[in-house]
């Protein structure tokens, strides 16, 4: 079965890796993008990491932006509130 919210992604908000890294880099406020390796790791290690866009066809994974900022947000809350406890 399809998921109807993916039936609504405007194609802006279709990105892959290096997007998704570059996002991140934004949101995380670094100044370099997360390794492909980090991506994998947030993926094993926080179930509320976005899934991949259910599209095997494309031969790569894909993303919606608006998940990935969504969670890069959420994700750089966290950290700031971890950080300042332990300082």
């Amino acid at each position: 079965m399809t998921d109807p919210k993916h039936l609504s992604i405007h194609p802006r908000d279709i990105v892959g890796n290096a997007a998704v890294r570059e996002i991140a880099r934004y949101y995380l406020k670094q100044w370099k993008p997360p390794t492909r390796k980090t991506l994998l790791e947030w993926r094993a290690k926080y179930e509320d990491f976005p899934a991949p866009l259910p599209c095997p066809r494309a031969g790569v994974e894909l993303w919606d932006a608006r998940e990935i900022r969504e969670w890069c947000k959420r994700h750089a809350e966290y950290r700031e509130r971890i950080r300042a406890t332990h300082y």
